[in-house]
C-alpha cells in the first residue's frame, strides 16, 4: 500500500513556530487533525460536528525533520485497517514538493455513539465509503 487518497495543504503560520525557529511539535498534531477532517469530508460526511461519530483513541507521530518558517507543507492520509468497532489512519508531513518528509503518524479512531457515552461497531456504511475512497476491492 503506497497510496494516500487524500491530501491537504496547509500554510505554516506565524503562529506554529516556537523560540527555536521551527515549527513546534505539538502543532503537528494539529497538522494531522485537519487532514482527518479532510478525509471525513471527502468521505461526504464531517460537514456536521453530529457526523463526526468517533473519537481518537490513540496518536503516535514520528518525527523526521524540523518545519522551518515559511511556505506550506503538504499531509497526505489513508486509512490501512477498519476493525471491528475502530480504524486507523496513516499519516504524512512533507514539503509541498514531496522532497522532503518530515513527519510519519498514526492514529486509531474509535466509532462513538456520543448519546450513550460508548463506542460501537463500524457501520457497513462507512466501511463502504472507506473502501470505496481507499480503491479497495472489498472490506
Amino acid at each position: 500500500m503506497s497510496a494516500y487518497p487524500v491530501e491537504i495543504e496547509i500554510p505554516v503560520r506565524f503562529r506554529d513556530v516556537d523560540g527555536m525557529g521551527h515549527v513546534n511539535n505539538a502543532v503537528f498534531h494539529t497538522y494531522l487533525e485537519s487532514a482527518r477532517l479532510a478525509y471525513w469530508i471527502r468521505l461526504g460526511l464531517g460537514e456536521h460536528l453530529e457526523e463526526v461519530a468517533f473519537i481518537l483513541a490513540r496518536m503516535e507521530c514520528d518525527f523526521r525533520g524540523q518545519i522551518p518558517f515559511g511556505g506550506a507543507v503538504k499531509v497526505r492520509i489513508r486509512c490501512p485497517r477498519i476493525g471491528t468497532k475502530s480504524f486507523d489512519f496513516d499519516y504524512r508531513i512533507e514539503s509541498t514538493d514531496g522532497e522532503t518528509l518530515y513527519a510519519e503518524a498514526r492514529s486509531v479512531q474509535a466509532c462513538f455513539d456520543y448519546s450513550t457515552d460508548r463506542t460501537v461497531p463500524v457501520t457497513d456504511d462507512l466501511r463502504r465509503r472507506i473502501a470505496t475512497l481507499e480503491g479497495w476491492q472489498s472490506v
